[in-house]
């Protein structure tokens, strides 16, 4: 009977460690695979914020630029909505992440300079530093319409 628990006990170990080998490189190709997605995604980035210019004005094009790139650095986990014009600003609408309910805090993006804010997440005055401005996920969590 020793003979027979010996072999099995030792197939269940080698079976647990494949198990956890194989999840371990999983879980890291996965997050290369993301980190290189996302700096993919940064170099589209770059490109579209440099065809940006402030000779007229921020345009819808441009303003939906600045609202995808707001949205991808600091409400990843929503959805956004459409882009409106309100007086000298842009609006944009931030959808929760578990539907498509409108947030009632709205991103704004100045007509003239192109600024960005929104009261769940950091404001930036200079389009431009969109990219440079570290992401804290914690205005993510932020989701009431208070």
């Amino acid at each position: 009977m020793k003979k027979t628990i010996k072999p099995f006990i030792v197939s269940i170990i080698f079976f647990t460690v494949g198990v956890f080998i194989s999840e371990y490189y999983k879980y890291y190709s996965t997050n290369d695979e993301i980190a290189k997605q996302n700096e993919e995604y940064i170099i589209h980035a770059r490109k579209k914020l440099e065809e940006i210019t402030l000779e007229n004005g921020i345009n819808i094009t441009e303003a939906a630029i600045i609202f995808e790139i707001y949205g991808y650095r600091f409400f990843f986990n929503h959805g956004w909505g459409e882009l409106v014009s309100h007086r000298n600003n842009w609006e944009g609408v931030v959808l929760t992440h578990w539907g498509d309910t409108p947030l009632e805090n709205k991103v704004i993006i100045n007509k003239k300079t192109g600024a960005v804010s929104w009261k769940n997440g950091p404001s930036i005055k200079n389009y431009k530093e969109l990219l440079e401005v570290l992401p804290n996920y914690t205005y993510n969590a932020r989701t009431s319409n208070k």
